[in-house]
């Protein structure tokens, strides 16, 4: 198998010597000459210093120094397998990149990126390619831990899927298979401990070194600070940034057995009874609002988790969690801070509303967020709604 890599950060550098203990025919691209001297001047010294003493034997050191390519034009990839990318995190450059790719690169190769942060739906060329094309995000220092996540869309193949948890096996990694909504689930739970941990500096409380052992011995294999000084504080920015995606942007999301429809209604009372009117508007403080959910789904299928989250200037108006049977339907509905959850056991194929009742607290504008839905044991079923503006005066 020869697999390219694209770039010389530190990410690419960590993922070349990763991947040189395992017999695969390695191309490494760099940025320019000097940055390509230097690494193969380093790479030389080390598989020396293996070779003498003892840890890499004859047939190694041969092997290696024949199966491994550093060089500067992008043409060297062209008969890849596997090409993973692991340049600057930006959307533009990264999508730049695999659009000059794919016009040279074999047909069957697959194209992965190493993004940290960004979705690989917005980084695929616009060609057949996109079924050969996922995240591959390793962790940094990659020799450390032992997961990889694969980030699918929905145009990729169960046969790239296959391949790159094949892959991920040959090289040691458990691979975590997840959609591009469940993307960078362990970079999200990591910018919290980040947050936590300059709350903690700022308050003057522990030291550097002091929050970074304490991390390190319960939390990371390596401290927030120590991470930051080796990634960079640009790549942490970046990364931040695309997490912070503006809820107005997200669009329904299509290409799945599952979609979702969310609207707002007013529900007023008049002499014929209540009518429900829906949201086109300014509402006001008091109002109740409606909250529906239209699901449709193409299949029979089983453990369905449906959330839909509400704005930060509404309350629900029924707060008790409890079963529910309507139109054919059971499931367990339960009333949390920020968002309503539906629990479905068995969903049958066919088109189902869910409607509960908020009430209007706060004036002000803000999003009330997304219904997302999601099959528990076939995460790549998945789905979610556009989020709904809301004025409350």
């Amino acid at each position: 198998m020869k697999v390219g890599i694209v770039g010389n950060g530190r990410m690419g550098e960590d993922i070349f010597y990763h991947l040189t203990d395992f017999d695969f025919s390695l191309v490494w691209v760099f940025r320019n000459q000097e940055y390509r001297d230097k690494a193969a001047e380093k790479f030389s010294k080390r598989l020396k210093r293996l070779h003498k003493a003892g840890a890499l034997d004859d047939r190694g050191f041969a092997y290696r120094n024949d199966n491994t390519r550093m060089t500067i034009p992008q043409e060297d990839l062209a008969d890849c397998d596997l090409i993973i990318e692991t340049i600057v995190e930006d959307a533009e450059t990264k999508a730049g990149l695999f659009r000059n790719l794919d016009a040279g690169v074999q047909k069957d190769c697959i194209f992965v990126s190493n993004s940290s942060s960004i979705k690989p739906s917005k980084l695929w060329p616009d060609s057949e390619r996109r079924a050969q094309f996922a995240g591959f995000h390793f962790f940094f220092p990659v020799r450390f831990y032992k997961s990889v996540e694969i980030i699918t869309t929905e145009r990729c193949s169960a046969a790239t899927v296959n391949a790159l948890k094949n892959f991920a096996e040959r090289i040691g990694k458990v691979a975590l298979v997840l959609p591009e909504q469940g993307a960078f689930i362990l970079n999200k739970a990591f910018i919290y401990a980040q947050a936590q941990a300059f709350h903690t500096r700022k308050e003057n409380l522990l030291s550097y070194r002091e929050i970074d052992d304490l991390i390190k011995k319960h939390l990371f294999a390596m401290g927030t600070f120590e991470f930051m000084d080796h990634v960079g504080l640009d790549v942490i920015l970046a990364a931040s940034r695309q997490y912070l995606e503006d809820m107005a942007k997200v669009t329904p999301y299509e290409g799945t057995p599952l979609t979702l429809k969310k609207q707002l209604y007013v529900k007023e009372n008049t002499d014929k009874g209540p009518v429900l009117r829906e949201v086109d508007g300014p509402v006001t403080v008091g109002d109740e609002l409606v909250v529906r959910v239209e699901l449709r789904v193409d299949r029979d299928m089983e453990y369905v988790h449906l959330k839909d989250q509400r704005g930060s200037g509404v309350e629900p108006v029924n707060v008790l969690s409890q079963y529910r049977f309507q139109d054919g339907l059971a499931y367990y509905e339960s009333t949390r801070d920020t968002a309503s959850h539906f629990f479905i056991d068995y969903l049958p194929k066919g088109t189902y509303v869910f409607e509960y009742s908020t009430r209007v607290v706060h004036r002000g504008q803000y999003q009330t967020g997304m219904a997302e839905i999601q099959c528990m044991y076939a995460p790549e079923f998945n789905s979610h709604s556009a989020s709904v503006v809301l004025e409350a005066k």
